[in-house]
């Protein structure tokens, strides 16, 4: 994909460097032993109705990528990368109306979260965290992607979303790598969730064990709208 790294991502990372600098409580269990998987497990107790992680009603009809905009905040390029392999994929998704792209190749002050509506090109922007195992001298700048257990680094590549859960970030959504740069994404527990170190308002998102992380106020309803098989992506149009 030349200098391209197309990449799905689910978050429900922990163990982050809030935008202040102060270390999380993730970060203190973790220098206890832990695991990412341990960390992100279902809370135990704690379940959602069985329908909670099925597609929201109307997206299994057939839409269709829209034209381009540049106020979608994604390069046209990686845009109409996504939009083909969507296209040549699309017996793989049950939810047909959303597709998020993520742009890690931008620094972490940027809404680099893209949602784009299917059904009427509508769109919504938001800050999201990135793997701190990928920016180890958090300066917002990612670094480096890996797929290995215990990087805790951001991976690139098509995601498809799955079923949510309850975590030790609430309600979350588990996510499924579809390439070969995130196959491990599920083993990992790398989930799309709400993180208190991700502010819209914030000049930068704080740092995830690899999850695409959101602010806590916006991760519910994203998580709403993409649940039940929808096409997620991260992709960086910086080459590092």
């Amino acid at each position: 994909m030349k200098n391209l790294k197309l990449i799905l991502i689910a978050s429900l990372c922990s163990g982050v460097v809030a935008c202040s600098g102060q270390l999380n409580t993730l970060d203190e269990v973790a220098s206890q032993g832990a695991t990412e998987q341990e960390i992100n497990a279902p809370v135990p107790g704690e379940s959602l109705p069985a329908d909670d992680g099925v597609a929201p009603e109307g997206s299994q009809a057939n839409y269709s990528f829209p034209q381009w905009r540049s106020a979608y905040g994604i390069s046209e390029t990686i845009y109409n990368r996504v939009r083909d392999y969507y296209n040549s994929n699309y017996s793989r998704f049950t939810n047909h109306q959303y597709v998020v792209i993520i742009d890690m190749g931008l620094h972490s002050s940027a809404k680099r979260f893209t949602l784009i509506n299917l059904a009427n090109g509508s769109y919504e922007r938001h800050n999201v965290a990135h793997g701190s195992g990928s920016d180890p001298d958090a300066d917002g700048w990612l670094n480096s992607f890996s797929n290995v257990n215990g990087s805790k680094k951001t991976s690139v590549g098509y995601y498809k979303t799955l079923s949510t859960y309850v975590g030790s970030h609430g309600r979350s959504l588990r996510l499924d790598g579809l390439s070969s740069t995130n196959s491990n994404a599920l083993s990992r527990a790398i989930v799309v969730h709400g993180a208190s170190y991700v502010s819209d308002s914030a000049s930068r998102a704080g740092r995830s064990w690899g999850c695409p992380a959101l602010a806590d106020n916006v991760a519910q309803g994203v998580i709403d709208k993409i649940k039940g098989g929808a096409l997620l992506v991260i992709a960086s149009s910086r080459a590092l």
